[in-house]
């Protein structure tokens, strides 16, 4: 597995191809929380458009939600859309969602199946955003 993160001024972008473990999530997230830019940054994209297998369980889903939660403390203003386009990785994702909306997680996350409704979906969210991300 391979992935790139990507910072810019108000967002973060997560690019994974390959094979999708739970390992390299919790390795994206303490990323995240040793970056002191991630209480800056608004918008999150997590695109996995390019995963090509998925090793996880819904335990890891709840896994990823606890530290997502404890990021929350960083950054309580994300919007965050995870591109999914592989049915093993859009389970998992709905099962994160599931988890964080149990906990009444402060982020705004939703799923889309390409970058281009993802980002019409930025714009309808935040108006303006598109241009604060670079895009």
């Amino acid at each position: 597995m391979s992935h790139t993160t990507t910072w810019t001024a108000k967002s973060l972008t997560w690019t994974v191809e390959g094979v999708l473990s739970s390992s390299e999530i919790v390795e994206f997230l303490e990323e995240m929380a040793d970056n002191v830019q991630f209480e800056k940054i608004d918008y999150l994209i997590w695109n996995t458009q390019a995963v090509t297998d998925y090793v996880m369980d819904s335990d890891d889903a709840q896994l990823s939600s606890v530290y997502t939660g404890s990021l929350e403390m960083y950054n309580k203003k994300l919007i965050a859309a995870l591109v999914v386009n592989n049915p093993a990785v859009h389970e998992f994702a709905e099962l994160l969602l599931e988890a964080m909306e149990a906990r009444n997680s402060a982020w705004t996350v939703s799923i889309h199946p390409d970058m281009d409704k993802a980002m019409q979906w930025f714009g309808l969210m935040a108006p303006g955003c598109l241009v604060e991300m670079g895009v």
